[in-house]
Protein backbone atom coordinates (compact mmCIF):
# COMPACT_ATOMS: atom_id res chain seq x y z
CA UNK A 1 0.00 0.00 0.00
CA UNK A 2 1.28 3.16 -0.95
CA UNK A 3 2.01 5.95 1.91
CA UNK A 4 0.68 8.99 0.16
CA UNK A 5 -2.63 7.12 -0.24
CA UNK A 6 -3.22 6.54 3.59
CA UNK A 7 -2.23 10.18 5.05
CA UNK A 8 -5.57 12.21 3.36
CA UNK A 9 -8.24 9.95 5.17
CA UNK A 10 -6.24 10.28 7.87
CA UNK A 11 -6.13 13.97 7.48
CA UNK A 12 -9.81 14.11 6.50
CA UNK A 13 -10.80 12.68 9.38
CA UNK A 14 -8.85 14.50 11.81
CA UNK A 15 -9.98 17.51 10.15
CA UNK A 16 -13.48 16.22 10.56
CA UNK A 17 -12.94 15.27 14.00
CA UNK A 18 -12.60 19.14 15.17
CA UNK A 19 -15.10 20.31 13.13
CA UNK A 20 -17.20 17.98 14.98
CA UNK A 21 -16.17 18.77 18.02
CA UNK A 22 -16.22 22.66 17.53
CA UNK A 23 -19.84 22.59 16.73
CA UNK A 24 -20.33 20.31 19.50
CA UNK A 25 -17.97 22.96 22.22
CA UNK A 26 -19.55 26.06 21.05
CA UNK A 27 -23.09 25.59 19.48
CA UNK A 28 -24.68 22.47 21.06
CA UNK A 29 -23.45 22.73 24.43
CA UNK A 30 -24.55 26.29 25.01
CA UNK A 31 -27.93 25.65 23.95
CA UNK A 32 -27.82 22.29 26.24
CA UNK A 33 -26.90 24.69 29.09
CA UNK A 34 -29.83 27.21 28.37
CA UNK A 35 -32.20 24.11 27.82
CA UNK A 36 -30.63 23.22 31.52
CA UNK A 37 -31.10 26.26 33.17
CA UNK A 38 -34.76 26.62 31.70
CA UNK A 39 -36.07 23.55 33.58
CA UNK A 40 -34.24 24.71 36.49
CA UNK A 41 -35.98 27.93 36.47
CA UNK A 42 -39.51 25.22 36.19
CA UNK A 43 -38.17 23.30 38.99
CA UNK A 44 -37.87 26.67 41.01
CA UNK A 45 -41.17 27.77 40.33
CA UNK A 46 -42.97 24.78 40.96
CA UNK A 47 -40.98 24.20 44.60
CA UNK A 48 -41.64 27.58 45.92
CA UNK A 49 -45.27 27.61 43.82
CA UNK A 50 -45.88 26.17 47.72
CA UNK A 51 -44.71 28.98 49.19
CA UNK A 52 -46.14 31.65 47.65
CA UNK A 53 -49.66 30.15 48.25
CA UNK A 54 -49.05 29.64 52.22
CA UNK A 55 -47.25 31.41 54.18
CA UNK A 56 -44.12 30.21 56.06
CA UNK A 57 -43.50 27.02 54.22
CA UNK A 58 -39.61 28.07 53.01
CA UNK A 59 -36.94 30.51 53.65
CA UNK A 60 -38.05 33.54 51.82
CA UNK A 61 -34.41 35.15 51.21
CA UNK A 62 -33.61 32.23 49.85
CA UNK A 63 -36.32 31.69 47.75
CA UNK A 64 -35.79 35.82 46.70
CA UNK A 65 -32.04 34.99 46.27
CA UNK A 66 -32.52 31.85 44.03
CA UNK A 67 -34.99 33.70 41.37
CA UNK A 68 -32.51 36.04 40.76
CA UNK A 69 -29.65 33.71 40.66
CA UNK A 70 -31.81 31.84 37.75
CA UNK A 71 -32.86 34.89 35.66
CA UNK A 72 -29.12 36.17 36.19
CA UNK A 73 -28.03 32.54 35.01
CA UNK A 74 -30.50 32.08 32.13
CA UNK A 75 -29.32 35.48 30.24
CA UNK A 76 -25.83 34.37 30.91
CA UNK A 77 -26.61 30.93 29.02
CA UNK A 78 -28.22 32.88 26.50
CA UNK A 79 -25.62 35.07 25.91
CA UNK A 80 -23.07 32.36 25.06
CA UNK A 81 -24.84 30.94 22.22
CA UNK A 82 -23.33 32.24 19.04
CA UNK A 83 -25.85 33.77 16.12
CA UNK A 84 -28.59 33.75 18.66
CA UNK A 85 -30.47 35.63 16.15
CA UNK A 86 -30.30 32.56 13.92
CA UNK A 87 -31.65 29.95 16.44
CA UNK A 88 -34.23 32.82 16.96
CA UNK A 89 -35.30 33.24 13.58
CA UNK A 90 -36.01 29.33 12.50
CA UNK A 91 -37.87 28.93 15.95
CA UNK A 92 -35.78 26.42 17.87
CA UNK A 93 -34.80 29.54 20.72
CA UNK A 94 -37.14 31.93 21.76
CA UNK A 95 -36.97 35.70 20.45
CA UNK A 96 -34.78 38.63 22.57
CA UNK A 97 -38.37 40.02 23.22
CA UNK A 98 -39.89 37.15 24.55
CA UNK A 99 -36.60 36.12 27.26
CA UNK A 100 -37.25 40.21 28.29
CA UNK A 101 -40.27 39.40 29.50
CA UNK A 102 -38.96 36.27 31.27
CA UNK A 103 -36.38 38.31 32.84
CA UNK A 104 -38.81 40.82 34.33
CA UNK A 105 -40.98 37.94 35.60
CA UNK A 106 -38.72 36.43 37.16
CA UNK A 107 -37.17 39.55 39.32
CA UNK A 108 -40.97 40.66 39.74
CA UNK A 109 -41.49 36.94 41.35
CA UNK A 110 -38.35 37.71 43.55
CA UNK A 111 -39.52 41.31 44.82
CA UNK A 112 -43.06 39.75 45.69
CA UNK A 113 -41.74 37.07 47.67
CA UNK A 114 -41.88 38.76 51.38
CA UNK A 115 -38.56 39.33 53.05
CA UNK A 116 -39.89 38.34 56.62
CA UNK A 117 -37.72 35.57 58.05
CA UNK A 118 -39.55 32.20 59.01
CA UNK A 119 -38.39 32.75 62.69
CA UNK A 120 -40.24 36.03 62.60
CA UNK A 121 -43.26 33.87 61.01
CA UNK A 122 -43.02 31.48 63.79
CA UNK A 123 -43.34 33.77 66.39
CA UNK A 124 -46.20 35.37 64.93
CA UNK A 125 -48.09 31.97 64.69
CA UNK A 126 -46.91 31.39 68.36
CA UNK A 127 -48.57 34.88 69.25
CA UNK A 128 -51.84 34.16 67.60
CA UNK A 129 -52.12 30.36 68.81
CA UNK A 130 -51.31 31.89 72.50
CA UNK A 131 -54.24 34.49 72.07
CA UNK A 132 -56.41 32.24 70.80
CA UNK A 133 -55.98 29.73 73.81
CA UNK A 134 -56.52 32.92 75.84
CA UNK A 135 -59.86 33.60 74.28
CA UNK A 136 -60.70 30.03 74.23
CA UNK A 137 -59.75 30.03 78.16
CA UNK A 138 -61.97 33.00 78.73
CA UNK A 139 -64.49 32.15 76.90
CA UNK A 140 -64.84 28.58 79.07
CA UNK A 141 -65.13 30.95 82.35
CA UNK A 142 -67.87 32.50 80.93
CA UNK A 143 -69.97 29.63 79.71
CA UNK A 144 -69.53 27.70 82.79
CA UNK A 145 -70.54 30.83 85.33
Amino acid sequence: MDESNVYPPIIFTAFLGIIGWIIIQFIFTPIMKYKAERNNISELLTFYAHFMTSLGCADTSEASDKFRVARATLETAINNIPAYSVYSFLHLLPEKKQLQEVYKALIFISNGIPQTDKIIILQIVTELANKKKLIIKTLNLLISD
